[in-house]
């Protein structure tokens, strides 16, 4: 049974709004996975000239593609959620959209780990990636 909402003032926009946060937050999850598979692979995305290659660091690797593999699944969960708690908003036909601080909590989280990804892979001597 298909549920209709009235097509009245900004709802469009605000349905596409939705969308458009949701597959934002798919495009992140998918990046913060194609980050940590190239770290447990050891490769590199960009080609060097003279590639460094250490395997004396595996323990770090796996820790680092751990992190960002959380980070991709909590991406798609905050997606997940701002989506279905704004089509909620909706279909109640309230004013405004409701702010919900899970999911700034859990993007604020995901930018924390792809800060330390980037001191990590700036400041240490062996390249993890």
């Amino acid at each position: 049974m298909a549920i209709l909402v009235k097509n009245e003032g900004s709802t469009a926009r605000d349905f596409c709004m939705l969308e458009r946060n949701f597959l934002a937050h798919i495009k992140l999850g998918v990046l913060l996975a194609l980050l940590a598979f190239s770290i447990l692979l050891h490769t590199r995305l960009m080609e060097e000239e003279e590639p460094d290659v250490d395997q004396n660091q595996p323990k770090a690797r796996i820790a680092m593609a751990s992190l960002q593999i959380a980070g991709a699944l909590a991406s798609i969960a905050a997606g997940y959620y701002g989506y279905h708690s704004g089509s909620k908003d909706l279909l109640a036909m309230r004013a405004f959209l409701g702010n919900e601080k899970p999911q700034l909590t859990i993007v604020t989280a995901i930018s924390g780990i792809v800060l330390v990804t980037c001191i990590v892979v700036f400041v240490s001597d062996v390249a993890l990636v």
